[in-house]
């Protein structure tokens, strides 16, 4: 019996789909200062969560961070005011098996706070903060290319897989002073802000991501001679670099952004402000994937012994398509018990995106976020908060095993109108990622010869009737025949068996 020879290739890959979670509940007190007046009435609150460090250790990722807590209230004699306070938090979860190449990618979000006035002094904020963190392991994946050798036949397959090569991930920090434009009064007093970010463009270098994006601030605020609020929208943008270990011009990345904090502050005011200092704290979250042709063994068979197989299942790449589409959001909200007499401020996010593949393709549902302020017909502020459902889905042509989709979904615009008591919000979602049509396949990475276990040799000729679909391969591997000198002596030009002609099989 021959000595088996055998050719592998290896590649070193990134191995992301292991995920681990957990919840931190928070209990903030708040005592208002002096300087501000007494709690008659809670507008709005909300929380966000700044991270801290990231540790691992003896199986556990342990996260820091803080819970900044922002509260817009009714005055007794000040009318709208604000205040903000932090919260710091640990929270440790279990993740077996981490090692020192593994990369974490943490996640963060916040339930929606509960906030109550306890005395016209005091607030008490109940909320949870819910963290996943993503964990990435290199991995050195084998397969073999080639066998000769104790009668092994192999049968191989070209095939396109993609890979992630690197994930990497980078906080960078956003901020500028910026001018109030002329057509708004200065600013006396910030009453809230929100701020969100977007890519613009993403340029790759060997080993680096040039990412170029803008954050938008909008800020809430009461200006100087005026009872009334007013908004204004600020916009900064960011060019930065990101480091990316193994990624090259060949390679497709794409990155994901996240504002983590912000921040707004008059400059340099005693009575009121034309100028805002804002900051922002802004995740940067860049994935390398490498898609390669790549001839790899899929099945073997000796026709002298039994053998050991090994197999490494790959997810074949079918059909990949780029998805950069705006899908539009419509809803109302009924605002008639705070009977509003015009819009000031609104602000909008999306919330809660799920992905369901189908046969075809995927539908993905979300909920847009939706919160404004409001003037009321007796002068006051009064402030209301809905969310709006929304679908989206996308077709595939190529049949497949699997889809693989993961998006990024942003708020292009979003107008808000009054009509009576209703609020009508119409709002422009940008989706973008790439839509993968996945082959599931086997992928031959270990083969041994079992020598203890010799196959007796068939004689005679056997008469093969082949079922419908059926491939050469399978008729050879059942009978232990080489391929090769199947299709020889049945005269054929490829692997297809045509639909009623029988095989004829040699025994030796």
């Amino acid at each position: 019996m021959d000595k088996l020879q055998i050719e592998t290739q290896k590649s070193k890959l990134v191995v992301s789909g292991r995920e681990f979670g957990g919840e931190q509940p928070l209990d903030i007190r708040v005592t208002l200062p002096e300087y501000l007046g007494d709690v008659v009435r809670v507008l709005r609150c909300s929380v966000d969560v700044i991270p801290g460090g990231i540790s691992a250790a003896d199986d556990r990722i342990t996260a820091d961070g803080t819970a900044r807590a922002q509260i817009v209230y009714l005055s007794d004699g000040d009318g709208v005011c604000a205040y903000g306070t932090a919260e710091p938090f640990t929270k440790s979860v279990e993740a077996p098996a981490l090692s020192a190449e593994s990369s974490i990618l943490p996640s963060f979000q916040t339930d929606k706070p509960i906030c109550r006035a306890v005395s016209p002094r005091t607030l008490e904020i109940k909320t949870t903060v819910r963290m996943s963190f993503r964990v990435c392991d290199r991995r050195e994946r084998t397969l073999i290319r080639e066998a000769k050798g104790g009668g092994v036949c192999l049968k191989t397959a070209e095939m396109s897989v993609t890979d992630v090569e690197n994930v990497s991930s980078k906080q960078i920090n956003v901020e500028s002073t910026c001018d109030i434009p002329a057509e708004h009064n200065a600013a006396k007093r910030i009453l809230c802000s929100d701020a969100a970010c977007r890519v613009n463009e993403t340029r790759v270098i060997t080993n680096k991501a040039m990412v170029r994006g803008e954050t938008e601030f909008s800020v809430f605020y009461l200006p100087d001679g005026s009872a009334e609020p007013e908004t204004v929208r600020l916009t900064l943008p960011f060019s930065e670099i990101v480091d990316c270990a193994g990624l090259n011009d060949a390679m497709s990345a794409s990155v994901r952004v996240r504002v983590l904090s912000h921040e707004v502050a008059a400059v340099n005011a005693k009575n009121a402000a034309r100028q805002l200092q804002c900051s922002a704290v802004v995740s940067l979250t860049l994935t390398a994937e490498k898609t390669e042709r790549l001839v790899a063994a899929t099945d073997a068979f000796s026709t002298e012994c039994e053998l050991g197989c090994e197999y490494a299942a790959l997810r074949e790449t079918v059909e990949s398509r780029a998805v950069a589409e705006s899908i539009a959001v419509d809803g109302r909200i009924d605002l008639s018990r705070l009977q509003p007499k015009r819009i000031l401020y609104h602000t909008e996010r999306v919330e809660n995106t799920r992905c369901a593949f189908t046969e075809r393709g995927v539908r993905m549902n979300g909920t847009l976020f939706a919160g404004l302020f409001a003037s009321s017909q007796d002068g006051g502020v009064c402030y209301a908060e809905s969310t709006l459902d929304f679908t989206f889905e996308k077709t595939v042509p190529a049949a497949a095993d699997a889809y693989a989709f993961s998006p990024a979904v942003t708020v292009n615009a979003a107008e808000v109108a009054l009509d009576g008591g209703t609020a009508t919000v119409r709002a422009e979602l940008f989706v973008e990622g790439r839509l993968d049509a996945l082959r599931e396949r086997n992928a031959l990475c270990g083969v041994e010869l079992r020598k203890d276990c010799p196959k007796t040799a068939a004689s005679g000729l056997v008469i093969y009737f082949p079922g419908e679909g059926e491939q050469l391969w399978d008729a050879a591997k059942a009978y232990g025949a080489n391929p090769a000198m199947l299709r020889e002596d049945n005269g054929l030009e490829d692997d297809a068996l045509p639909a009623g002609k029988p095989l004829l099989i040699a025994g030796i």
